[in-house]
């Protein structure tokens, strides 16, 4: 009875693993013209390298991340979630390119004439609008 719920779980981590193998060999341009966040998860290494806490790590990640959308987007804040090793960022005719560090999972906050602000680890959904209020001057909240 015990495998039939881990071959799920190991269905699962093989799917999740394949997406972000796949996703991470393009590095994706966002055009930011507007407040944005992009919410990064660096794919693993290998199937070898996933963790038993990667899979909690990225529900945690989503999950916070569709609860704080609705009061980001209304603020006027766009929102994309990333799941690459790196992703270039266009402003008018700058691109950048930001490599997510060894941690593999954050927020990229950005703005026209802003320096962006990298905030590292899962935040909540609290967290993140109170630290997107604070870096884009939103006031009450």
């Amino acid at each position: 009875m015990r495998k039939l719920r881990i071959i799920p779980a190991v269905v699962i981590l093989l799917a999740i693993w394949t997406a972000y193998a796949r996703e991470s060999h393009e590095t994706p341009v966002f055009d930011i013209d507007k407040p944005t966040i992009l919410a990064f998860f660096r794919p693993s290494g290998g199937i070898n390298r996933v963790e038993s806490n990667a899979n909690d790590s990225l529900s945690d990640f989503q999950a916070y991340l569709r609860k704080a959308n609705g009061p980001l987007q209304n603020a006027g804040i766009e929102i994309h979630e990333v799941y690459a090793r790196s992703f270039r960022i266009r402003i008018g005719p700058t691109i950048t390119t930001y490599q997510t560090k060894k941690a593999g999972v954050g927020y990229y906050l950005v703005a026209p004439g802003k320096k962006p602000r990298i905030e590292y680890g899962v935040m909540t959904d609290a967290d993140l609008i109170g630290v997107a209020g604070e870096y884009f001057g939103l006031k009450g909240k």
